[in-house]
């Protein structure tokens, strides 16, 4: 069976909402030869230690899934290892063997210092094991018995293990607990057999705290372990697929307003200047305006009087206060008043190949519409004549096989200067060159996004469109791991900075009532930007221009002066 390692971030934090969680990296663990993955954990000196049930070692990897230890051989005592733990107080291994249901201690040369019998204390199908940092014993999970142990390390001459307490996750429905960790605070982390997606975090007494729901492709999770030296961090063994996945599972969903959208809903943005909802019902080819505070719909514009016969998504400019409308019907942009509801332009996009638009979103300082088109599984830049200024395939995105490529709906985030597509089940994060970055399952949260929105304040919040629910969803990682790539504004300008690789920056500059444009290099080792433009009178010029170390601010001679990441 191949082997995935598997990396999962987490706050691992009680909650009441949904679970969001973005996967961003992966790496073959097959291909170093661990066939059958049957536990990890982390010692902090060394790495990350993977033992093999089928060939029974112990390898150790570096993040980079690099391989830094010598491996040590469990075959001498254990005839079939499927769980490792780490104890850094104790310097020492344990390692849970169902086939002689013993817990042996191993010191970091592999030699076995001791054991104790888990049968006779009433575990008989142990599956996992991982140390708790707060009663400073060993936690075990046994999927056969649907139960978790705390193991006092005091008994190592082989007699009956001693369990100061356990609980029964049956009691909480859930069957079957695989693989088990722990955080800081001492909770319980395990997961489930039957092709469950999900990690579960309880207390030490059993109490649910919040269920973390992984990319609904992670359902063989093989170990499970929280990193000492980065808090909120965890790892996920995972054996089912050839990848090493890095998830963040500190978003959250909630559901805002519902019964929106009619029959079927399809776009979503929001007007920050009315505080409203726009949301597309196709169905009846209508634009509802939806108070984004009570949920009332306050009115309603309708498109079949312009001869909108297959509205698909929509969006705003807030510079005209006009609405546009992807038709398939026309395979037209329309453009809408949105106070009169009349038409004010619309144009054929078809002749550009665009003839499958279903998500629209708007950079309306740059007077640009972004296009996703299925026909050209793209996205396209699209000024004012709706010509293209800058296209990008979104075949590159991700590289999931439940993919078609084809965007269902399309928002983009200004403070960070990154689009969100919805191609299939996954929402994945594009920069302008379309450079994939993270994405999440949103099926996985049993949403079927038709439509998104960004918070134009909370650069790390946006809005979901689901059967006929907009949910917020709060994503951390949106407002972190940036580039130079965002919008920048101070009193007196605005620039957006796009990073287009290998240091090179281009952008546009809104100085007084001039658009600038803007090319550069940043220094290899950042901090600097040099700036070149070219003035409304036509002559060249060159900036010196000085970034913060954590890209939040750019400092640009006077009178611009410092801008802030907006």
């Amino acid at each position: 069976m191949p082997g995935t390692f598997a990396l999962l971030l987490s706050s691992v934090q009680p909650s009441l909402a949904g679970s969001v969680t973005v996967t961003d990296g992966s790496c073959d663990t097959a291909a170093l030869g661990i066939a059958d993955p049957g536990g990890t954990t982390y010692n902090p000196s060394i790495g990350f230690a993977i033992v093999d049930f089928s060939d029974r070692l112990i390898r150790f990897l570096d993040a980079g899934c690099a391989v830094v230890a010598p491996e040590l051989d469990t075959s001498a005592y254990a005839t079939n290892p499927r769980g490792v733990a780490w104890s850094e107080p104790l310097q020492e291994y344990a390692v849970v063997d169902p086939g002689s249901d013993e817990l042996y201690y191993v010191d970091p040369s592999g030699a076995v210092t001791g054991s104790c019998d888990l049968l006779s204390a009433g575990s008989g199908s142990a599956s996992g094991v991982a140390w708790d940092p707060i009663g400073q014993r060993y936690v075990v999970s046994d999927d056969g018995n649907s139960r978790i142990y705390f193991v006092n390390p005091t008994v190592r001459g082989g007699g009956t293990c001693s369990v100061a307490s356990n609980f029964s996750t049956a009691n909480l429905g859930l069957n079957s607990p695989i693989e088990v960790g722990t955080d800081a605070a001492g909770h319980v982390l395990f997961t489930r057999g039957g092709g469950v997606s999900s990690v579960y975090v309880t207390t030490q007494g059993g109490a649910l705290l919040q269920e973390i729901v992984l990319d609904s492709t992670i359902d063989d999770i093989q170990g499970i372990v929280t990193d000492p030296n980065a808090p909120g961090e965890l790892f996920l063994l995972e054996s089912q697929d050839d990848d090493l996945l890095h998830v963040d599972a500190r978003g959250s969903s909630s559901q805002v307003c519902t019964n929106v959208g009619g029959n079927i809903p399809r776009g979503l943005e929001y007007v920050e200047s009315t505080n409203q909802f726009l949301v597309l019902d196709a169905d009846q080819d209508q634009i509802q305006f939806v108070n984004a505070q009570s949920c009332v719909m306050q009115r309603t514009i309708p498109l079949q009087a312009l001869g909108v016969t297959g509205s698909e998504d929509l969006t705003y400019l807030p510079a005209s206060n006009e609405i546009v409308v992807s038709d398939l019907g026309s395979k037209d942009l329309v453009f809408v008043d949105a106070v009169s509801g009349a038409l004010t332009s619309r144009c054929d996009i078809s002749g550009l190949g665009l003839t499958t638009a279903r998500g629209l979103t708007a950079l309306p300082d740059l007077d640009l519409v972004a296009v996703a088109d299925g026909n050209t599984h793209s996205w396209a830049l699209l000024d004012a004549s709706c010509e293209i200024v800058h296209a990008r395939s979104i075949d590159v995105l991700s590289g999931s096989d439940t993919n078609n490529h084809d965007p269902q709906a399309l928002a983009w985030s200004p403070s960070s200067g990154r689009f969100l597509v919805r191609d299939g089940r996954l929402i994945a994060v594009s920069d302008l060159e379309g450079r994939p970055g993270f994405h999440f399952d949103a099926n996985g949260l049993g949403l079927a996004a038709t439509g998104m929105a960004v918070d134009p304040v909370d650069p790390a919040a946006f809005w979901l469109l689901s059967n006929r629910t907009i949910h917020r969803v709060q994503l951390p990682k949106l407002a972190e791991d940036l580039g130079i790539s965002g919008r920048f504004a101070s009193a007196s300008a605005t620039i957006y900075l796009w990073d287009r690789g290998e240091g090179r920056v281009t952008g546009t500059a809104l100085v007084g009532g001039d658009t600038l444009p803007l090319f550069g290099q940043l220094s290899a080792a950042g901090g600097s930007l040099t700036v070149g433009t070219i003035t409304s009178g036509g002559a060249p010029l060159v900036v010196p221009v000085t970034v913060s170390p954590d890209l939040s601010t750019v400092t640009a001679p006077p009178p611009i002066g410092v801008l802030t990441r907006q």
